[in-house]
């Protein structure tokens, strides 16, 4: 026992002379002290104008990317976060603009600088909606409450941005240098305790994480946390996307005001962007995947929040919810007694036990394409003619027509399936449903009774075969719906992948940092 504490003493002992070594050595080496002390060069006006109209340039793109920014239909969304991502290569040429902005002195009522001014000004209101739109989301989740390790980072990034800001302010009105150098000073030895610079790579880890790990990835406990809702979970992502935007933009300023060289920083940036693209992406493919299960909870939500004995009143509501969070859909809601089953035949839709009453849902695809309601309606009329409503989930799979001018091939025959959609064979009246179906098909219920079935219009296009994404990215349908969004191939992004994350594309990265003093 007596000889396992001298053990673990000696080791405590040699780590404690190994570590003050090495802090030792870092104090004492001149090439750390050099970096660290080393005063940012002041550029000339010819340099220091290029980068400021640089600079404008790109705040120019990012205000407008933020501004299309939508949490509509998937291939939007899709868009919205790639073209996010997009921006990511002119990081270092915005933190060059923002110091000069500070650091710089150029008389009053610049054009360019004053463009600039103006630019910056317009990026943070842009970003900061970003933040308003989902700040009634965060009170009603109890953002603190419910991810408050995340939350420690997001308010140490958005106190820096927010010195920034008061720097830039403080710099309007003074006229020396060394009031403006001072300035500089007091911004990175905030920075420096502030923590911001781990508090960026913090919130990358939290956007990419894999596996276990002490934070859970933030996009998955998005995910659960809103029941996989694809818009409101992309509005967060806009918004952490933003932060990480500023939090990179912050890192670059530091680094420049201590003399680092951060021309590599750009493609580490692009490939950082890229990866938390990648892992907004796969969230929504998980939710795409595994929409079913998440839609059947939703409905029974919506439908016990109601009295059973007004079955319009939860037709209407589950609709208008599975509508907003399902939109690649629309949606056919069908809603009668538990006690009235025997009087109802399941054909294409979902059946949902909500207690004392039962809803069928089924999605109906969005089209603008009117022209097949006449024929969908006779074709069905057609194939239903004399059959059993029993029948009618078989009869459907077969169902075509060929009454077109014949030509006797398979392709020219009309198949009501791709054109229509049934939820559901009733004999009793005694239901509701929205929408009001197309129309409404007779089938026997008995040998010597009739019923009836719902059938809605909801037509698949071929809406891949037109679509042209570029650089080997390839179209998807979004499930069995008409929407399609092109799913580019690493290191593409946009509506048709037709914009590459490449620093070498940047105006001015021909000329990089300089090189390093020795």
């Amino acid at each position: 026992m007596v000889s396992s504490r001298r053990y673990a003493l000696l080791l405590l002992v040699s780590f404690i002379l190994q570590w003050t070594s090495a802090w030792s050595h870092l104090h004492t080496n001149p090439s750390i002290l050099r970096r660290v002390r080393k005063e940012i060069p002041f550029e000339g006006r010819e340099k220091t104008e290029k980068t400021l109209t640089l600079g404008k340039e790109i705040l120019s793109l990012v205000k407008d990317t933020v501004e299309t920014l939508k949490a509509n239909d998937i291939k939007d969304i899709v868009k919205s976060l790639s073209v996010f991502a997009g921006i990511a290569p002119g990081i270092g040429t915005v933190a060059s603009s923002l110091i000069n902005m500070v650091l710089i002195f150029i008389p009053q009522n610049d054009p360019v600088l004053d463009a600039v001014n103006k630019g910056f000004a317009e990026v943070n209101q842009k970003l900061d909606s970003l933040s308003i739109q989902i700040s009634n989301l965060q009170t009603d989740v109890e953002w603190f409450n419910f991810a408050s390790a995340y939350s420690r980072d997001e308010v140490t990034i958005l106190s820096a941005w927010r010195k920034y800001i008061e720097l830039h302010q403080s710099s309007q009105s003074l006229q020396s240098l060394e009031d403006r150098r001072r300035l500089s000073e007091i911004f990175k030895n905030f920075y420096e305790t502030s923590g911001a610079e781990s508090s960026v790579s913090n919130f990358y880890q939290y956007l990419t994480v894999e596996g276990v790990a002490i934070h859970q990835n933030l996009n998955r406990l998005l995910r659960d946390k809103f029941k996989c809702d694809i818009k409101i979970i992309s509005s967060y992502n806009f918004y952490l996307s933003s932060l990480l935007w500023k939090g990179m933009v912050l890192n670059q300023m530091y680094w420049k005001l201590i003399g680092l060289h951060t021309s590599t920083k750009e493609d580490q940036h692009v490939q950082m962007f890229n990866k938390v693209f990648e892992a907004q992406l796969a969230g929504i493919d998980y939710c795409k995947q595994n929409y079913e299960s998440y839609m059947k909870l939703d409905v029974l939500e919506a439908a016990k929040s109601l009295s059973p004995d007004n079955k319009m009143a939860i037709a209407v509501k589950v609709k208008e919810v599975l509508d907003n969070k399902y939109n690649w859909y629309k949606w056919g809601v069908v809603v009668y007694n538990k006690a009235e089953k025997h009087n109802h035949r399941v054909i294409e839709a979902t059946e949902i036990d909500a207690g004392e009453v039962i809803v069928l849902v089924r999605f109906i695809r969005h089209t603008d394409v009117t022209f097949y309601q006449d024929r969908a309606k006779r074709t069905a009329e057609l194939c239903f003619r004399r059959k059993y409503c029993s029948e009618i989930t078989e009869v459907v799979q077969k169902c075509k027509d060929n009454t077109y001018p014949a030509s006797g091939l398979e392709d020219n025959f009309f198949y009501l399936k791709q054109h229509a959609t049934e939820t559901h064979a009733f004999y009793s009246e005694d239901f509701a449903e929205v929408p009001e179906p197309l129309h409404q098909v007779d089938c026997y219920w008995t040998y010597s009774s009739l019923g009836k079935v719902s059938l809605h219009y909801s037509v698949e296009m071929p809406v891949c075969s037109n679509v042209q994404c570029q650089n080997s990215g390839t179209c998807e349908r979004v499930l069995l719906s008409n929407q399609w969004f092109c799913r580019c191939s690493t290191g593409y992004y946009g509506e048709y992948c037709e914009q590459q994350f490449d620093t070498s594309r940047i105006p001015g990265r021909e000329n990089p940092d300089p090189p390093a003093d020795q």
